[in-house]
């Protein structure tokens, strides 16, 4: 039987091109520039319109769900076999991201036959919106050599995040990289939500109510871009920022503390994040009702 290790070692490939639009940072807010679409270089960060967007990444989510003790849920997960339903570019990018963020679920907990089948499901969406050709033989050997080192990974990631940019850039593709975006974070708070109200640490929680700043940066992101195909999703997304304003997030500054010697800054101010059992039950409602227009 292959072993996840093995999954990775050999089609990595198709992880990193599906999540490689989904990285995260640690800013979430919004920042304006000139340019209408880039990449910031230092970053997995991406710019429309003016507008920089991070959104969590599906595969630090996989990881918090599996530190709170939750076991795996074969049920959350988009059907292997709605594949089928997506035939339009629009479907497909979504489900990409879905797909992308469903694999990073189940390869972090280990289920090697199950990562194979979403692997061939990634593959084919891949192909379908021409995206292959992004990657060349130096990717691949590099993740192969980087395969057990996260900070590595994450390096090649955003260099492949930024190829990937530049691709769909010249060939006037920006939307998709936008609809994978929207995806992928659909699917992954989908988790969140759904496994929140089994986790007594309220870790869940906390990480589903954080997510208020990101889904407002994706109704901006889809803002730039609605045409009648992609109105219902906007409107979804615009009724989920709404719920979203009922979370409660409490900043207290406290001046940093720094140490010439050392040159090191240690950062005292601190975020609270309350998400009330109603609220969390509202965010999963709309969440579902979301995830059912993107994979349905």
């Amino acid at each position: 039987m292959f072993t996840t290790k093995y999954i990775l070692k050999h089609s990595l490939l198709t992880l990193i091109i599906a999540l490689l639009f989904i990285q995260c940072t640690n800013d979430n807010e919004p920042v304006k520039s000139e340019d209408p679409i880039k990449i910031d270089q230092g970053s997995n960060i991406m710019n429309f319109n003016g507008q920089l967007f991070s959104i969590p990444s599906p595969i630090q989510t996989a990881k918090l769900i599996k530190a709170t003790g939750a076991e795996f849920n074969n049920n959350l997960v988009n059907s292997i076999e709605n594949l089928n339903l997506y035939n339009s570019t629009y479907k497909q990018a979504l489900n990409l991201g879905v797909y992308g963020a469903d694999f990073a679920y189940v390869s972090y907990y280990g289920q090697d036959e199950t990562s194979i089948k979403y692997m061939k499901n990634l593959r084919k969406l891949i192909d379908e919106l021409d995206l292959g050709s992004v990657m060349d033989d130096q990717f691949v050997e590099r993740i192969g050599e980087n395969i057990e080192n996260q900070d590595s990974l994450m390096t090649i990631s955003s260099d492949m995040f930024r190829a990937a940019d530049n691709y769909l850039k010249s060939s006037d593709q920006a939307n998709i990289a936008g609809l994978i975006l929207a995806g992928g974070f659909i699917e992954s708070l989908y988790f969140s939500s759904n496994l929140a109200k089994m986790d007594p640490s309220g870790e869940l929680a906390k990480r589903v109510g954080e997510q208020k700043q990101t889904v407002s940066n994706i109704v901006l992101l889809l803002g730039n871009d609605v045409n009648k195909q992609s109105q219902d999703l906007y409107n979804e997304f615009k009724e989920l920022e709404k719920v979203f304003e009922n979370v409660q997030v409490n900043y207290q500054y406290a001046h940093p503390e720094t140490d010439p010697a050392k040159k090191v800054t240690v950062i005292k101010s601190s975020t609270e994040v309350i998400v009330s059992d109603k609220v969390l039950e509202e965010i999963l409602v709309k969440i579902t009702s979301i995830r059912t227009l993107i994979t349905g």
